[in-house]
């Protein structure tokens, strides 16, 4: 199916182009079925405007497997799930490059519940007292 044309309406705009996008690619519905872990009658009744229930579930799984996302610290394009998947893996203490990576996806934007940038107030940081030497009178 390389001429796919997604009714109006049967899913977000975003969703649809990266559907039609996965089957103009050459892919079949069966191997788009397999990656969004649904079955193959799904997809072809969603291609063909016929789904029956809400496709606000079959978008959020189009947009997390085929979604790019332009990352920061790498400087290219790279898969939303592979970016999401990297983000919440353990530390790779193993490998240094990694690491880098990994760190710099802790605070990342784009990382679901990634905590907001608190901005600096200006305010000194409280000094310590300073201790005197023993034997040194005041």
């Amino acid at each position: 199916m390389n001429n796919a044309v997604i009714p109006s309406g049967a899913l977000p705009d975003d969703a649809a182009w990266l559907l039609i996008a996965q089957l103009s690619s050459g892919k079949t519905q069966l191997q788009i079925a397999l990656e969004l872990d649904c079955s193959r009658t799904a997809v072809n009744l969603l291609v063909n405007g016929k789904y029956p229930g809400g496709t606000s579930e079959m978008a959020r799984r189009i947009n997390d497997r085929y979604a790019v996302v332009d990352c920061p610290f790498l400087g290219e394009q790279i898969k939303l799930h592979a970016c999401q998947a990297f983000a919440h893996m353990k530390p790779p203490t193993q490998n240094p490059h990694r690491m880098e990576l990994w760190r710099a996806c802790q605070g990342c934007h784009i990382k679901p519940g990634a905590p907001k940038a608190v901005p600096n107030t200006g305010k000194p940081r409280r000094k310590r007292p300073t201790r005197k030497p023993p034997g040194e009178t005041q």
